[in-house]
Formats: structure tokens, sequence, C-alpha cells
């Protein structure tokens, strides 16, 4: 039986591949209007738990233990990359030392949705978590390439090409290195993640959720 991480990695790479053939459509226009406002609409993933506390008008942060990864010893050090990298080059503070980012969908497959659970390579078979709506300030998110966040969160090189054929060269020449220069490699990988654009599978992360932030109410398809 196939461990999770092969079946998430296995659906990242299927989505990946459908990526040319969406940038051969017409551009929709709200990727223009996504980067000339000063807002965000974006689906944040967030326990049922957490989303009641917003509900009722409290500001929502988020622990590794309630992320859609969860405690591991891979996301530990994935998300001390990601929080240093807010810090580094978008000027974005964790606001407690436990906390770590929301992660949310901005764009799936060119658009601005969020995918079923079923395509959503983020999420477990057997959370309890739920898609919220939100409209955020747009400099307080943090963009990135959403296939990638499956390396980071398992510590693993993320293949840069969108063409099957370069990703197999890719990794090909990966595990031919030095295991001295595969942590520097991985490391290096991860930050093209935040680096190249656009991204037809756009990732948004931020630290903290205020009421005003909420959009509407969940509907039963986000969760």
């Amino acid at each position: 039986m196939p461990s999770p991480r092969h079946t998430v990695s296995c659906k990242v790479l299927e989505f990946r591949d459908t990526i040319e053939f969406v940038r051969t459509k017409k551009q929709p226009h709200w990727r223009n209007k996504m980067t000339e406002k000063n807002t965000l609409n974006i689906w944040v993933i967030m326990k049922k738990a957490a989303y009641e506390k917003l509900e009722k008008g409290n500001t929502v942060y988020c622990s590794i233990e309630d992320s859609p990864w969860g405690k591991t010893e891979a996301s530990v050090a994935g998300y001390q990359f990601v929080s240093k990298y807010m810090t580094r080059h978008s000027r974005q503070f964790a606001p407690m030392p436990s906390a770590v980012p929301f992660l949310a969908w901005v764009s799936f497959m060119g658009e601005p949705i969020h995918p079923d659970k079923e395509n959503d390579f983020f999420r477990r078979e057997d959370d309890d978590m739920v898609y919220v709506p939100l409209t955020v300030p747009r400099q307080k998110v943090l963009l990135s390439d959403a296939t990638a966040w499956v390396s980071i969160m398992y510590g693993d090189y993320f293949a840069m090409s969108n063409d099957p054929d370069m990703i197999d060269a890719e990794l090909n020449g990966f595990s031919n290195i030095t295991e001295a220069r595969k942590k520097e490699r991985i490391q290096f990988s991860w930050n093209t993640a935040f680096q190249i654009k656009p991204w037809d599978f756009t990732a948004g992360c931020l630290w903290e959720i205020r009421p005003e932030m909420l959009r509407t109410g969940i509907s039963t398809s986000s969760e």
C-alpha cells in the first residue's frame, strides 16, 4: 500500500503535468487585477475549531499541530524555513514563538478558486479542516508555488521544471551529488518556490486572521 507521502507526491506531479496546458489558454483577467489591488481573495485551510473562534469575533493563529501537515521532524524544519523567509523577504514576523503561518489557496489550475478536498494535496483524508474565504491585505500574504509545499514539508528537493522529462533529469542529477551538497541544493530549491512567477497553482501564507477578513461563511463543499 503506498504511503501518504508517495500518494501526495504523485498527485502533485499529476497536476504539474497540466501546467503547460493551462498556460496555453488565454490568461484570465483576474490575474492582473489580483496584482493591482491592495487586497486578495484567498481560501485559508484551518481547523473547524479555529473557524468557530473567528466567527465569534476572535483573531486566530495557527500552531504546527493544527496545520495541514501536522507536526513531524520534516514539517518543523519546513515551517522554520518558511518563517525565516517571511521575516527576511516580506518583513512579516511571527506573532508568537509557537505560531506557524496559515496556508491558503489563491489559485488552482490558473483559476481563483480552491480545489475539492479530494484533489487538494495540502490536505489529509481524515482531517477536520475547512476552507475559509477571506479578503486580506495584499502585503500580509506571502505568495508561492503551491506545488512546492509538498517538498518543503517532507524535506525533499523541489524540481523547478514543469516538463515531466526535465523533472526526471533534475531529480536524477540531484540523486548523483554528495550528501553534503544535497542539503544545500534542497534549501536552494525551496527558495525558488517564492521567486518564480506566475504560478498556476498559487499558495499564500499569513500569520494571523482577523474577524474583519472573513468574506462569507463556509459551505458544505468547503469541508
